[in-house]
């Protein structure tokens, strides 16, 4: 695997040095969300250690790429007018197959798949899952309805700050909807298999929004997004249209503020589409304070211990950081073991042209084998 950073070996002592394991965790629990809490309590405690606290980077993950490409192109079904499903489908595998050319100067690294038979899964999954957005849809656009797509959401609960993506907000039959889109592999048929009382997701969301629509942060991020419209699209054409979906968007908001009726949750899956009315139980509140208690109660108490997980996240088949999970000795001073992994080229600083800074990402080289990127030959070529 060819490494997509380089660095000053000079530098390198005088970085681990100054790197802070301990205020790293305290800067990890400043800005607090549904996927950083899940991602401690219900997949590996270690795991975020390596990619929450010490921030060490890897590629991003099949499922993870998919997600993005897919929330991205449900974006434009609002933004574009389409002939058919199977023009908008044919459309996000052209969007799939970008290639970001470099991945530090964007923020993200390239999608990743370990064969070849997991990027087409993948891209089929994505292309049916969209098909079926446009299916279930088309005929809420056509009527016009108010609506805020990819808003992100700020606020707080039990004295801690919180941020969110929502992906759609929007009001039908009297209604406001908050809409969350997942690319699950194997969805729930029904809510009661959905569990909206038990899922921690529900209620976040809920108190978030009411509260992200008493600020004034709505405004700003319509006219944030107004503003680099007009910078990145040059074609008159093209940019007017998407100025006219952000003028939508700014009367939707007022208009969604206006509403005083009753409001859904909904969980749209690539094959169905499931909702519960907004009433937060006495049960899902528990369930949320809880699972909370216990990430805060795990973090404060240093417990990162390695966590080997059997199905949909097996520990040798799913987490990229398997092999530096066995490399990494735990007993030992972390900001040591940090130093023995850097002067080994295990793990580099991701740093082109300066002396890397203290906390600065780390990148993680993995040794055992090369993944397949997005956009290689040896891929898109079949």
């Amino acid at each position: 695997m060819k490494m997509i950073a380089s660095y000053d070996p000079t530098k390198i002592q005088d970085y681990i040095a100054a790197f802070d394991p301990e205020a790293l965790i305290r800067q990890s629990l400043r800005r607090l969300s549904y996927s950083k809490i899940t991602s401690y309590t219900k997949r590996c405690r270690r795991r975020y250690f390596f990619q929450r606290v010490l921030r060490i980077k890897i590629p991003d993950e099949s499922y993870f790429y998919l997600g993005e490409r897919v929330h991205a192109h449900c974006q434009r079904f609002w933004e574009v007018d389409y002939q058919d499903a199977e023009s908008f489908a044919n459309q996000f595998v052209i969007h799939f197959l970008q290639r970001q050319k470099d991945p530090l100067k964007s923020g993200r690294n390239p999608g990743f798949f370990r064969s070849k038979q997991e990027f087409w899964a993948s891209l089929n999954r994505g292309k049916s899952h969209v098909r079926n957005f446009y299916d279930m849809r088309i005929q809420e656009k056509r009527e016009h309805n108010p609506r805020l797509i990819e808003m992100p959401i700020k606020g707080e609960y039990k004295g801690h700050k919180f941020e969110a993506r929502l992906d759609e907000i929007s009001l039908k039959d009297g209604k406001r909807r908050i809409i969350d889109i997942k690319t699950i592999r194997h969805p729930p048929k029904d809510r009661e298999a959905a569990n909206f009382s038990g899922s921690e997701q529900y209620p976040l969301y809920v108190i978030l929004t009411k509260q992200w629509l008493l600020t004034s942060d709505p405004e700003r991020t319509l006219e944030e997004r107004r503003r680099k419209v007009a910078e990145e699209y040059k074609t008159p054409k093209v940019r007017d249209k998407h100025l006219e979906e952000v003028a939508r968007m700014m009367d939707s908001l007022k208009v969604i503020r206006q509403h005083t009726g009753p409001s859904t949750f909904e969980l749209i899956f690539p094959e169905n589409s499931l909702q519960a009315d907004i009433d937060i139980t006495a049960e899902a509140e528990a369930a949320l304070s809880d699972t909370l208690d216990a990430f805060l109660k795990g973090i404060n108490s240093r417990d990162f211990p390695r966590k080997p997980l059997t199905g949909r996240f097996n520990c040798h088949n799913d987490c990229l950081y398997f092999d530096l999970c066995r490399t990494f000795d735990d007993t030992q001073d972390t900001r040591k073991e940090l130093s023995r992994l850097v002067e080994q080229g295990i793990i580099i600083v991701s740093s082109r042209k300066r002396a890397p800074k203290p906390g600065e990402p780390l990148t993680y080289i993995q040794a055992q084998h090369e993944p397949l990127f997005l956009g290689q030959d040896s891929i898109v070529a079949e």
